[in-house]
Protein backbone atom coordinates (compact mmCIF):
# COMPACT_ATOMS: atom_id res chain seq x y z
CA UNK A 1 0.00 0.00 0.00
CA UNK A 2 1.50 3.70 -1.05
CA UNK A 3 0.56 6.43 1.44
CA UNK A 4 -0.19 10.35 0.52
CA UNK A 5 -0.19 13.09 3.89
CA UNK A 6 -2.92 15.07 5.02
CA UNK A 7 -1.02 18.02 3.60
CA UNK A 8 -0.59 16.92 0.25
CA UNK A 9 -1.16 14.45 -2.50
CA UNK A 10 1.95 14.53 -5.14
CA UNK A 11 3.48 12.34 -3.51
CA UNK A 12 3.54 8.65 -2.48
CA UNK A 13 5.36 7.04 0.32
CA UNK A 14 5.86 3.20 1.19
CA UNK A 15 4.65 1.52 3.93
CA UNK A 16 7.61 1.77 5.27
CA UNK A 17 7.74 5.45 5.98
CA UNK A 18 3.81 5.27 7.39
CA UNK A 19 5.07 2.35 9.77
CA UNK A 20 8.45 3.82 10.85
CA UNK A 21 7.53 7.92 11.05
CA UNK A 22 4.98 9.64 12.42
CA UNK A 23 5.02 13.02 9.88
CA UNK A 24 5.94 13.28 6.39
CA UNK A 25 8.67 15.65 4.78
CA UNK A 26 5.83 18.03 4.46
CA UNK A 27 4.70 17.65 8.13
CA UNK A 28 1.72 15.86 7.27
CA UNK A 29 0.54 12.25 8.73
CA UNK A 30 0.72 9.70 6.31
CA UNK A 31 -2.56 8.50 5.21
CA UNK A 32 -3.85 6.07 2.53
CA UNK A 33 -3.32 7.01 -1.03
CA UNK A 34 -6.17 4.58 -1.78
CA UNK A 35 -8.57 3.67 0.97
CA UNK A 36 -9.45 0.21 1.06
CA UNK A 37 -12.95 -0.91 0.88
CA UNK A 38 -14.24 -4.59 2.32
CA UNK A 39 -17.58 -6.04 0.60
CA UNK A 40 -20.40 -7.77 1.89
CA UNK A 41 -18.33 -11.56 1.72
CA UNK A 42 -15.13 -10.23 2.97
CA UNK A 43 -17.27 -8.22 6.29
CA UNK A 44 -18.91 -11.48 6.46
CA UNK A 45 -16.16 -13.94 6.66
CA UNK A 46 -15.13 -11.69 9.77
CA UNK A 47 -17.23 -14.24 11.91
CA UNK A 48 -15.14 -17.43 10.89
CA UNK A 49 -11.37 -15.57 11.67
CA UNK A 50 -10.29 -15.96 15.31
CA UNK A 51 -9.28 -12.81 16.72
CA UNK A 52 -5.56 -12.74 16.20
CA UNK A 53 -6.05 -13.16 12.55
CA UNK A 54 -7.86 -10.22 11.60
CA UNK A 55 -5.37 -8.19 13.14
CA UNK A 56 -2.80 -9.95 11.36
CA UNK A 57 -4.89 -9.32 8.19
CA UNK A 58 -5.30 -5.97 8.67
CA UNK A 59 -1.61 -5.02 9.79
CA UNK A 60 -0.67 -7.21 6.54
CA UNK A 61 -2.71 -5.09 4.24
CA UNK A 62 -1.89 -1.44 5.89
CA UNK A 63 1.80 -2.14 6.69
CA UNK A 64 2.87 -4.47 4.14
CA UNK A 65 4.01 -7.07 6.34
CA UNK A 66 3.67 -11.03 6.93
CA UNK A 67 1.95 -11.73 10.24
CA UNK A 68 0.32 -14.64 10.77
CA UNK A 69 -2.14 -15.48 13.43
CA UNK A 70 0.64 -17.45 14.81
CA UNK A 71 3.32 -13.91 15.02
CA UNK A 72 0.50 -12.41 16.93
CA UNK A 73 -0.12 -15.32 19.17
CA UNK A 74 3.58 -15.12 19.73
CA UNK A 75 3.63 -11.53 20.12
CA UNK A 76 0.87 -10.54 22.40
CA UNK A 77 -0.75 -14.02 23.64
CA UNK A 78 -3.31 -16.45 22.41
CA UNK A 79 -6.15 -13.95 24.59
CA UNK A 80 -4.82 -10.49 24.86
CA UNK A 81 -8.24 -9.59 24.57
CA UNK A 82 -12.48 -10.24 25.82
CA UNK A 83 -15.66 -9.22 25.02
CA UNK A 84 -18.17 -9.01 27.84
CA UNK A 85 -22.16 -8.20 28.09
CA UNK A 86 -22.65 -5.37 30.63
CA UNK A 87 -26.33 -5.49 29.53
CA UNK A 88 -28.52 -6.36 26.47
CA UNK A 89 -27.26 -3.95 24.86
CA UNK A 90 -24.12 -2.48 26.10
CA UNK A 91 -20.88 -4.38 25.15
CA UNK A 92 -17.49 -4.02 26.81
CA UNK A 93 -14.10 -4.50 24.74
CA UNK A 94 -11.25 -5.89 27.48
CA UNK A 95 -7.97 -5.12 25.37
CA UNK A 96 -5.71 -5.38 28.56
CA UNK A 97 -5.03 -8.95 29.01
CA UNK A 98 -1.38 -8.86 29.12
CA UNK A 99 1.07 -8.34 32.07
CA UNK A 100 0.62 -4.43 32.11
CA UNK A 101 -3.12 -4.74 31.81
CA UNK A 102 -2.82 -1.83 29.32
CA UNK A 103 -3.13 -2.04 25.96
CA UNK A 104 -0.45 -0.16 25.47
CA UNK A 105 1.40 -3.20 26.14
CA UNK A 106 0.12 -4.82 23.02
CA UNK A 107 0.95 -1.89 20.82
CA UNK A 108 4.77 -1.93 21.78
CA UNK A 109 4.75 -5.29 21.49
CA UNK A 110 4.14 -5.90 18.00
CA UNK A 111 5.66 -2.08 16.82
CA UNK A 112 8.71 -4.44 18.59
CA UNK A 113 8.40 -7.16 15.79
CA UNK A 114 7.84 -5.30 13.23
CA UNK A 115 10.10 -2.37 13.40
CA UNK A 116 12.36 -2.82 16.40
CA UNK A 117 12.76 -0.64 19.59
CA UNK A 118 11.31 3.36 19.53
CA UNK A 119 7.89 4.40 20.23
CA UNK A 120 5.40 3.26 17.83
CA UNK A 121 4.67 5.49 15.03
CA UNK A 122 0.63 7.39 14.79
CA UNK A 123 0.08 5.34 11.19
CA UNK A 124 1.00 2.28 13.23
CA UNK A 125 -1.24 2.80 16.08
CA UNK A 126 -4.57 3.68 13.93
CA UNK A 127 -3.76 0.31 11.80
CA UNK A 128 -3.03 -1.69 14.97
CA UNK A 129 -6.53 -0.44 16.78
CA UNK A 130 -8.09 -1.06 12.89
CA UNK A 131 -7.18 -4.65 13.27
CA UNK A 132 -8.57 -4.96 16.87
CA UNK A 133 -11.95 -3.65 15.94
CA UNK A 134 -12.38 -5.64 12.96
CA UNK A 135 -11.21 -8.54 16.09
CA UNK A 136 -13.93 -7.58 18.19
CA UNK A 137 -16.89 -6.91 15.48
CA UNK A 138 -15.88 -10.78 13.97
CA UNK A 139 -16.74 -11.80 17.59
CA UNK A 140 -20.17 -9.95 17.44
CA UNK A 141 -21.03 -11.25 14.48
CA UNK A 142 -20.39 -14.73 16.05
CA UNK A 143 -22.76 -13.66 18.41
CA UNK A 144 -25.43 -12.38 16.02
CA UNK A 145 -25.01 -8.88 17.61
CA UNK A 146 -23.58 -7.23 14.11
CA UNK A 147 -24.08 -7.69 10.91
CA UNK A 148 -23.66 -6.47 7.33
CA UNK A 149 -27.11 -4.97 7.93
CA UNK A 150 -26.38 -4.60 11.67
CA UNK A 151 -24.58 -1.68 12.68
CA UNK A 152 -23.30 -1.40 16.28
CA UNK A 153 -22.73 2.14 17.84
CA UNK A 154 -18.94 2.48 19.83
CA UNK A 155 -17.84 4.86 21.99
CA UNK A 156 -13.87 5.35 22.57
CA UNK A 157 -11.99 7.70 24.88
CA UNK A 158 -11.52 11.12 22.76
CA UNK A 159 -7.21 11.62 23.37
CA UNK A 160 -5.18 12.01 20.64
CA UNK A 161 -7.70 11.13 18.39
CA UNK A 162 -6.43 7.79 17.15
CA UNK A 163 -8.75 5.36 18.36
CA UNK A 164 -11.36 8.33 17.00
CA UNK A 165 -9.56 8.01 13.73
CA UNK A 166 -9.24 3.84 13.72
CA UNK A 167 -13.29 3.56 13.99
CA UNK A 168 -13.52 6.35 11.13
CA UNK A 169 -11.30 4.69 8.86
CA UNK A 170 -12.97 1.07 9.82
CA UNK A 171 -16.14 2.64 9.17
CA UNK A 172 -15.90 3.94 5.83
CA UNK A 173 -13.92 0.56 4.60
CA UNK A 174 -17.39 -1.60 5.63
CA UNK A 175 -17.08 -2.59 9.44
CA UNK A 176 -20.56 -2.36 10.67
CA UNK A 177 -19.84 0.54 12.91
CA UNK A 178 -22.88 2.81 13.79
CA UNK A 179 -22.14 5.74 15.94
CA UNK A 180 -18.71 7.04 16.71
CA UNK A 181 -18.82 8.24 19.93
CA UNK A 182 -16.03 10.32 21.27
CA UNK A 183 -15.95 10.31 25.10
CA UNK A 184 -13.83 13.93 26.28
CA UNK A 185 -13.09 14.74 30.19
CA UNK A 186 -12.96 18.44 30.84
CA UNK A 187 -10.73 19.20 27.97
CA UNK A 188 -13.74 19.80 25.41
CA UNK A 189 -12.58 21.04 22.21
CA UNK A 190 -13.50 18.41 20.58
CA UNK A 191 -16.97 18.55 21.68
CA UNK A 192 -17.16 22.26 21.05
CA UNK A 193 -16.25 21.36 17.02
CA UNK A 194 -18.73 18.70 17.04
CA UNK A 195 -21.42 20.56 18.26
CA UNK A 196 -20.75 24.38 17.43
CA UNK A 197 -18.91 23.82 14.76
CA UNK A 198 -15.90 25.92 15.85
CA UNK A 199 -13.29 25.25 18.24
CA UNK A 200 -9.86 27.58 20.04
CA UNK A 201 -6.98 26.34 18.96
CA UNK A 202 -4.93 28.29 21.61
CA UNK A 203 -6.34 26.72 25.02
CA UNK A 204 -3.78 24.90 26.77
CA UNK A 205 -5.07 21.36 27.58
CA UNK A 206 -6.00 21.03 31.77
CA UNK A 207 -4.52 19.09 33.83
CA UNK A 208 -7.11 16.33 34.99
CA UNK A 209 -7.26 13.04 37.02
CA UNK A 210 -7.84 11.16 32.94
CA UNK A 211 -4.51 12.44 31.39
CA UNK A 212 -4.51 10.35 28.59
CA UNK A 213 -7.35 12.68 27.50
CA UNK A 214 -5.86 15.56 28.18
CA UNK A 215 -5.44 17.26 24.61
CA UNK A 216 -6.21 21.17 24.00
CA UNK A 217 -5.75 20.28 20.09
CA UNK A 218 -5.38 16.26 19.82
CA UNK A 219 -3.01 15.27 17.93
CA UNK A 220 -4.75 12.97 15.21
CA UNK A 221 -7.79 15.41 14.77
CA UNK A 222 -5.58 16.64 11.63
CA UNK A 223 -6.56 13.20 10.81
CA UNK A 224 -10.20 13.90 10.95
CA UNK A 225 -10.21 17.19 9.00
CA UNK A 226 -8.21 15.67 6.45
CA UNK A 227 -10.92 12.78 5.97
CA UNK A 228 -13.73 15.23 5.96
CA UNK A 229 -12.74 18.03 3.76
CA UNK A 230 -9.33 16.81 2.16
CA UNK A 231 -5.84 18.78 1.85
CA UNK A 232 -7.11 22.35 1.19
CA UNK A 233 -9.37 22.05 4.73
CA UNK A 234 -6.39 20.78 6.50
CA UNK A 235 -4.55 24.05 5.28
CA UNK A 236 -6.71 25.59 6.63
CA UNK A 237 -7.08 24.39 9.70
CA UNK A 238 -3.22 24.07 9.96
CA UNK A 239 -3.02 27.89 9.46
CA UNK A 240 -5.18 28.58 12.24
CA UNK A 241 -3.73 26.17 14.55
CA UNK A 242 -0.06 27.95 13.78
CA UNK A 243 -1.82 31.15 14.02
CA UNK A 244 -3.82 30.61 17.42
CA UNK A 245 -7.49 31.41 15.85
CA UNK A 246 -10.88 29.94 15.96
CA UNK A 247 -10.68 26.99 13.54
CA UNK A 248 -13.91 27.46 11.67
CA UNK A 249 -14.78 23.95 9.01
CA UNK A 250 -16.35 24.59 5.76
CA UNK A 251 -19.75 23.80 5.49
CA UNK A 252 -18.80 20.17 3.81
CA UNK A 253 -16.25 19.80 6.27
CA UNK A 254 -18.42 20.36 9.13
CA UNK A 255 -20.99 18.27 8.03
CA UNK A 256 -18.81 15.56 7.28
CA UNK A 257 -17.94 15.74 10.80
CA UNK A 258 -21.20 15.33 12.17
CA UNK A 259 -22.12 12.79 10.08
CA UNK A 260 -23.09 9.56 12.78
CA UNK A 261 -20.34 11.25 14.89
CA UNK A 262 -21.12 12.38 18.65
CA UNK A 263 -18.76 14.06 21.06
CA UNK A 264 -19.76 12.93 25.08
CA UNK A 265 -17.90 15.50 28.05
CA UNK A 266 -17.77 13.40 31.12
CA UNK A 267 -16.65 15.59 34.69
CA UNK A 268 -14.12 14.45 37.57
CA UNK A 269 -17.19 13.53 39.74
CA UNK A 270 -19.51 11.73 37.10
CA UNK A 271 -16.22 9.28 36.52
CA UNK A 272 -16.11 8.86 39.94
CA UNK A 273 -19.94 7.91 40.64
CA UNK A 274 -20.10 5.50 37.83
CA UNK A 275 -17.09 3.43 39.34
CA UNK A 276 -18.90 2.27 42.34
CA UNK A 277 -22.57 2.33 40.23
CA UNK A 278 -20.95 0.00 37.39
CA UNK A 279 -20.09 -2.35 39.69
CA UNK A 280 -23.30 -2.71 41.78
CA UNK A 281 -25.39 -2.91 38.48
CA UNK A 282 -23.54 -5.47 36.17
CA UNK A 283 -20.66 -6.37 38.44
CA UNK A 284 -17.73 -5.12 36.55
CA UNK A 285 -14.97 -2.83 37.82
CA UNK A 286 -13.93 -0.11 35.71
CA UNK A 287 -10.52 2.19 35.72
CA UNK A 288 -11.54 6.01 35.65
CA UNK A 289 -10.68 5.62 31.49
CA UNK A 290 -13.29 3.25 30.89
CA UNK A 291 -15.68 4.98 33.26
CA UNK A 292 -15.30 7.91 31.65
CA UNK A 293 -16.09 6.23 28.34
CA UNK A 294 -19.34 4.17 29.48
CA UNK A 295 -20.69 7.68 30.88
CA UNK A 296 -20.26 9.36 27.45
CA UNK A 297 -22.34 6.47 25.88
CA UNK A 298 -25.18 6.67 28.32
CA UNK A 299 -25.20 10.55 27.65
CA UNK A 300 -25.20 10.04 24.11
CA UNK A 301 -28.09 7.99 24.77
CA UNK A 302 -29.87 10.32 27.06
CA UNK A 303 -29.59 13.07 24.61
CA UNK A 304 -30.94 11.04 21.17
CA UNK A 305 -33.08 7.98 22.58
CA UNK A 306 -30.68 5.68 20.51
CA UNK A 307 -31.26 2.21 21.67
CA UNK A 308 -28.84 -0.18 19.43
CA UNK A 309 -26.07 -2.38 20.84
CA UNK A 310 -22.99 -0.31 21.28
CA UNK A 311 -19.26 -1.51 22.38
CA UNK A 312 -17.52 0.25 24.76
CA UNK A 313 -13.20 -0.02 24.36
CA UNK A 314 -11.76 -0.59 27.40
CA UNK A 315 -8.05 -0.35 27.37
CA UNK A 316 -7.09 -0.45 31.15
CA UNK A 317 -7.60 -2.97 33.51
CA UNK A 318 -8.25 -2.08 36.95
CA UNK A 319 -5.14 -4.12 38.03
CA UNK A 320 -2.59 -1.71 36.20
CA UNK A 321 -3.48 1.66 38.60
CA UNK A 322 -5.65 0.26 41.17
CA UNK A 323 -6.04 3.58 43.96
CA UNK A 324 -7.88 5.59 42.44
CA UNK A 325 -10.36 2.82 42.05
CA UNK A 326 -10.26 1.77 45.13
CA UNK A 327 -11.05 5.73 46.34
CA UNK A 328 -13.52 5.79 44.16
CA UNK A 329 -15.33 2.89 46.02
CA UNK A 330 -14.51 3.73 48.79
CA UNK A 331 -12.47 0.54 49.71
CA UNK A 332 -9.04 -0.46 50.21
CA UNK A 333 -6.50 -1.31 47.64
CA UNK A 334 -6.22 -4.66 49.38
CA UNK A 335 -10.29 -5.04 49.59
CA UNK A 336 -9.99 -4.22 45.47
CA UNK A 337 -7.67 -6.73 44.89
CA UNK A 338 -9.83 -9.35 47.05
CA UNK A 339 -12.79 -8.83 44.39
CA UNK A 340 -10.64 -8.75 41.32
CA UNK A 341 -9.18 -11.76 42.49
CA UNK A 342 -12.61 -13.31 42.54
CA UNK A 343 -13.52 -11.97 39.04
Amino acid sequence: MLYVTTRSDNDAYTAHHALTENRAPDGGFYVPMKMPRFDREQIESLKKRPFNQCVADILNLLLGCRLTAFDVDFTVGRSPVRLEALSHRILLAQCWYNLDWDYSRMERSLYERLAGEGAPSDWFRIALRIGVLFGFFGKLMRRDIAGVNKCVDLAVLSGDFSAVMAAWYARHWGLPIGNIVLCCNDNNNPWELLHHGEMRTNTVALSTRTPEGDYAVPTDLERFVHGCGGCREVQRFVENVREGRMYIPSDLAYEAMQRMTYASVVGHARIQSAIPNVYRTHGEVFDPYTALVYSGLLDYRAGTGESKPALILSDKGPNADPEPIAGAMGITVEELEAILNLQ
